[in-house]
C-alpha cells in the first residue's frame, strides 16, 4: 500500500509539473504574441467605442497613422465596450484568454472524433492539438490583433455539437420506427387495416399500462392453478396405480373389484383440465406479460429518444438549438451567411430558420439600443470593403485581394470577381453537401469556412482559421488512408495517396507556423484556399440521416469528388 501510495502521489506530481509547465509556456507565448502585434486592431476599435460613448459616431473615428476606421457590427462593438474601461494590455490579456479558451472548445470539438477514431485519449490529443495551432499565424494574428475570428470559430463548432446531437436523435427515433414496423404486433395490425391511426395507438399504450400492473397477479394465479393441477396429477396416479394392483388381483376377486381401475382412470382426466385450464391461464398471463414487456421497450425507446432530466437538459441533448452559434457568427461577420445557406443547401432547415431568427432578433435588439450605428453599419459600412485596408493590400488573401494585385489596381474588377466568386460559392456548396451526405459534417463546415474566406472581399490571417482544420482532415485521411489499406497490399499509387495527403498536411502545417514574407507576396494562402475549396477530401462515415419518407437520391454528383479513405 505504502508503494501503491508513492506511485500515485508521484504520478500526480508529475502531472501537476506538467500543467504548471504548459500555463507558464502558453502565458509567455500569448505574451509574445500581444507584444509583437502590438494590439492594432484592437486599439482602433477601443478609441472608436470610446467616441460613440463619448457622443459621436461609432463609425467616425479614425487612426491617425493609417486612415483606418473600425469595422466592427454594432452587436460586437456593445460587447466589446466594457472593455474600454480597462487599458489596452489588459483588454488584450482578456480577449486573449476569451480567444485560447475558444481555440479549446473549437478543437475538442473538431479534433475529438479524430483522437477517439484513432484509439488516443481524448484530452491529451485535444491538448497537443490546441497547442500546434496557437503556433500558426492564423491564431498568432488573431490574438495578437485583438480579433474575434476565434470566438466565431467557436460559434460555429458549437453547432456542429448541435447537428450531430440531432442527428443521432433523428437516427434513434427511425430505429424505433423500424423496429416497431417489423414486430408481429405492428405488421398484423397493418394487415388488417394499414398504419393504426394515432387513436388506437393510444388506446394499446394504455391497454399496456393497464396489463403491467396485473402481470404479477396473474404470473401468481397461473403458478398456484399449476400447482394444484400438479397435485391433482400425483393424486390421480396414486389412484391408478392403487388401481392396477386391484387388478391384478382380479382374478381371485369378486366382480365388483372390476369396476375399480375404470373408476381411478376418471380421475387423471380431471387432473388433465385442471393442468390444461392452468396452461391456458399461464398462456393469458404470459401474453399479458408481452404486452406489458412491448409496453417497456416502447417507454425505454421513448426514453432513449427523449432523454429525461430538467428541460435545459432535453434542450441540450435534443440538439435543436443547432443554429444559434451560426446566427450570432452572422452579426459578427457578414461572411457567416454562407453557413445558412449551406444550411438551406443540406435540407437542415431548422438549423438554418434557428439561425436566421437568432440573427433577426439580435438585429432588432440592436435596433432598440443604438438604431442610428446599427442602420449606419447594415447601410454603408458593411459595404465600405477599404475601410480598415485597402483591398490590394498583400495581408488580403482573398480571391478579390489577389485579383487586385494581379490587375494592378486598388479594387478588382467587379464583374470578373463575381463571375469567379459565384463559381467558387457554388463548387464549396456542392462539395460541402457530399461531405455533408458521407457523414463527414466537420468536412463540410472546413468547406464552408474556405469558400467564405475565399469569395470573401477581405480575408485577413486571422480570417483563414479554417486552414487549421483543413490540415487535420488531410492528416487523418492520410493516417485511415495507410490503415485501411495496408493489409491488403494495394497498388503503388494507391500507397502514395495517403501519403500525398500526410505530406499536404506536414507542408501547409509549416507555412503556416513560418509564414514567410514570400508566401504573401506570391499569394500562396490565396492560392492553398482555392485549391482546398476543389480538393479537400473527406472521411467517409456513416451516411446523415435523412427524414422519415424521404430515399437518398440516386443522382451522381455534378462536381467530381476526392474522397478520403
Amino acid at each position: 500500500m505504502p508503494a501503491i501510495r508513492n506511485i500515485r502521489l508521484s504520478a500526480a506530481r508529475t502531472r501537476f509539473g506538467l500543467v504548471a509547465v504548459s500555463v507558464l509556456v502558453t502565458a509567455a507565448i500569448i505574451t509574445l504574441y500581444l507584444r509583437r502585434y502590438g494590439l492594432s486592431t484592437l486599439a482602433v476599435e477601443h478609441e472608436a467605442i470610446r467616441g460613440w460613448l463619448a457622443g459621436d459616431g461609432l463609425y467616425a473615428y479614425r487612426s491617425p497613422k493609417n486612415e483606418s476606421g473600425a469595422a466592427l457590427p454594432p452587436a460586437l462593438a456593445l460587447i466589446v465596450a466594457p472593455l474600454t474601461l480597462l487599458p489596452l494590455p489588459a483588454a488584450g490579456g482578456l480577449l486573449a484568454l476569451a480567444g485560447l479558451a475558444a481555440l479549446l472548445l473549437s478543437t475538442m470539438i473538431i479534433a475529438g472524433p479524430v483522437a477517439r477514431r484513432h484509439g488516443r485519449r481524448r484530452g491529451l490529443f485535444v491538448l497537443a492539438a490546441a497547442g500546434l495551432a496557437l503556433l500558426a499565424e492564423p491564431v498568432r494574428a488573431a490574438i495578437g490583433l485583438g480579433r474575434p475570428e476565434l470566438v466565431i470559430l467557436a460559434l460555429l463548432a458549437a453547432d456542429l455539437v448541435g447537428l450531430r446531437r440531432a442527428a443521432r436523435v433523428r437516427d434513434r427515433s427511425l430505429a424505433a420506427l423500424l423496429r416497431s414496423r417489423r414486430s408481429p404486433r405492428g405488421r398484423s395490425s397493418r394487415s388488417r387495416g394499414g398504419e393504426r391511426p394515432r387513436r388506437a395507438r393510444i388506446v394499446h399504450a394504455f391497454r399496456a399500462a393497464l396489463f403491467s400492473g396485473i402481470t404479477h397477479h396473474a404470473s401468481s394465479a397461473a403458478h398456484q392453478a399449476s400447482n394444484a393441477g400438479r397435485h391433482l396429477s400425483s393424486d390421480a396416479q396414486h389412484f391408478s396405480g392403487d388401481a392396477r394392483h386391484l387388478s391384478s388381483d382380479a382374478p381371485r376377486a369378486s366382480g365388483d373389484a372390476l369396476h375399480v381401475p375404470g373408476d381411478a382412470l376418471h380421475v387423471p382426466g380431471d387432473a388433465l383440465h385442471v393442468s390444461s385450464d392452468a396452461r391456458h391461464v399461464s398462456s393469458d398471463a404470459r401474453h399479458v406479460s408481452s404486452d406489458a414487456r412491448h409496453g417497456e421497450s416502447s417507454k425505454r425507446s421513448r426514453r432513449e429518444i427523449e432523454p429525461s432530466g430538467n428541460w435545459w437538459k432535453r434542450l441540450a441533448a435534443s440538439g435543436s438549438w443547432a443554429g444559434v452559434g451560426t446566427g450570432l457568427a452572422v452579426t459578427f461577420s457578414a461572411t457567416a451567411l454562407l453557413f445558412v445557406g449551406y444550411l438551406l443547401v443540406t435540407r437542415q432547415r431548422r438549423a438554418a430558420l434557428t439561425a436566421l431568427a437568432t440573427a433577426a432578433l439580435v438585429i432588432v435588439g440592436m435596433l432598440a439600443v443604438a438604431p442610428t450605428e446599427t442602420l449606419t453599419w447594415y447601410g454603408t459600412t458593411m459595404w465600405e470593403l477599404a475601410r480598415p485596408a485597402p483591398v490590394s493590400d498583400v495581408d488580403n488573401q482573398s480571391l478579390a485581394g489577389m485579383m487586385a494585385r494581379l490587375y494592378g489596381f486598388p479594387a478588382p474588377p467587379v464583374l470578373v470577381w463575381f463571375a469567379f466568386g459565384i463559381l467558387i460559392v457554388a463548387v464549396g456548396l456542392i462539395r460541402a453537401r457530399s461531405a455533408h451526405k458521407d457523414g463527414d459534417e466537420v468536412a463540410a463546415f472546413t468547406l464552408i469556412g474556405l469558400t467564405a474566406a475565399v469569395a470573401g472581399p477581405v480575408t485577413t490571417p486571422a480570417e483563414s482559421l479554417w486552414l487549421l482544420p483543413a490540415v487535420l482532415i488531410l492528416a487523418d485521411t492520410g493516417l485511415r488512408r495507410r490503415l485501411s489499406l495496408r493489409p491488403a497490399r494495394p497498388s503503388r499509387w494507391i500507397r502514395r495517396t495517403g501519403t500525398g495527403h500526410l505530406a499536404a498536411a506536414a507542408v501547409g502545417y509549416l507555412l503556416l507556423v513560418t509564414a514567410p514574407g514570400w508566401a504573401l507576396r506570391w499569394n500562396v494562402p490565396a492560392l492553398a484556399l482555392i485549391l482546398l475549396v476543389n480538393a479537400l477530401p473527406w472521411r467517409q462515415g456513416a451516411p446523415a440521416a435523412l427524414p422519415a419518407g424521404r430515399s437518398a437520391p440516386h443522382r451522381r454528383a455534378a462536381i467530381p469528388l476526392p474522397r478520403g479513405g
